[in-house]
């Protein structure tokens, strides 16, 4: 059984052995499976974190990070990822699963279960928030009642809450902590009950229909949008990667991913746009059709919603870098 470990005080420490609960305190750590000893999530120190904070039983962490290698980790805690930058290719391992690359947006969410292992590496650079549970903290025992399946590991899904609620967090710790532990705790039990409703496998409904789709299904749905980006993509030529009806898919689509299939295709449609910008020479009339888009308008209608900018400006931003 892993105990939740905590970061030594001073960076420069050597790791602690994982499970060693003389290990204590602000920084949350995780695991590394190869060798089984506690780390900080990342090498650098945090650009912002909750450690000294009067919060107790969770922490929160902003980090501002390079790529970085392919890593296999283990997550003592209940943890929450929020991606808060665009243009990160992430790839995550699970268990014996072919590898599933990503490209998240700001305000895509990861949540993962306590005790969970899974490999990731990440390309350019980006930011996101962390945030943990330590396992004693009441709210988060609502996640996973006694006798009852956790909480489902979910990569990559569209939250508007869980990313509103980090974000809101983060803003605290800027300001001093001002709401004190008492605001803090009203948000991560809000957060928990939101997670034990809308995430856990013992909220599911059963029906057929109301479930998520695997991780597999996901994964040959999400590679065969890729690879026609460039084409008319019809909800039923997605359905039948994933053996089900139109009407059927697109409820357990969304209910894996937090986006109908369309909004799926149009996010992927302009992530895709984005990558092939940042290429010298591309311009935004060649780039359009290549994704699907009809016209040049049409890209940057859309473009500007995702990433807060025209894409002329986002290639001529990413081409400095």
């Amino acid at each position: 059984m892993l105990i939740l470990a905590q970061a030594p005080d001073s960076h420069n420490d050597h790791s602690e052995p994982a499970g060693d609960p003389a290990v204590r305190i602000g920084r949350p750590c995780v695991v590394d499976s190869p060798t089984g000893r506690a780390r900080p999530l990342m090498p650098r120190p945090p650009a912002l974190s909750s450690a000294n904070g009067p919060w107790v039983g969770l922490h929160l962490e902003h980090h501002l990070e390079a790529a970085f290698p392919y890593q296999e980790l283990t997550f003592p805690q209940l943890s929450l990822f929020v991606h808060t930058t665009p243009g990160v290719d992430v790839e995550y391992r699970v268990g014996h699963e072919a590898p599933v690359r990503m490209h998240p947006m700001p305000g895509d969410v990861a949540i993962i279960p306590a005790a969970t292992t899974f490999g990731w590496s990440a390309q350019n650079t980006g930011s996101l928030l962390f945030l943990t549970f330590d396992p004693s903290y009441g709210p988060a025992r609502a996640v996973a009642p006694p006798g009852e399946p956790p909480v489902s590991l979910r990569l990559g899904v569209r939250d508007h809450f869980v990313s509103a609620t980090l974000t809101a967090l983060k803003v605290d710790v800027e300001s001093g902590f001002r709401g004190g532990r008492g605001y803090a705790d009203a948000l991560a039990s809000t957060l928990c009950a939101h997670l034990a409703m809308h995430h856990a496998d013992h909220a599911r409904p059963t029906q057929a229909g109301r479930m998520g789709l695997s991780i597999a299904s996901v994964r040959r749905v999400a590679d065969f949008i890729d690879a026609n980006l460039h084409q008319d993509l019809r909800l039923a030529a997605l359905a039948a990667r994933a053996n089900l009806s139109p009407f059927h898919f697109s409820r357990m689509f969304k209910r894996s991913t937090g986006q109908s299939p369309y909004q799926f295709v149009l996010r992927r449609r302009v992530q895709r746009a984005g990558e092939l910008l940042r290429v010298p020479g591309a311009s935004v009339a060649d780039v359009a059709p290549r994704v699907g888009f009809c016209d040049q308008s049409h890209l940057s209608a859309h473009f500007k919603r995702v990433f807060g900018m025209p894409p002329g400006e986002y290639a001529r931003r990413a081409r400095r870098h």
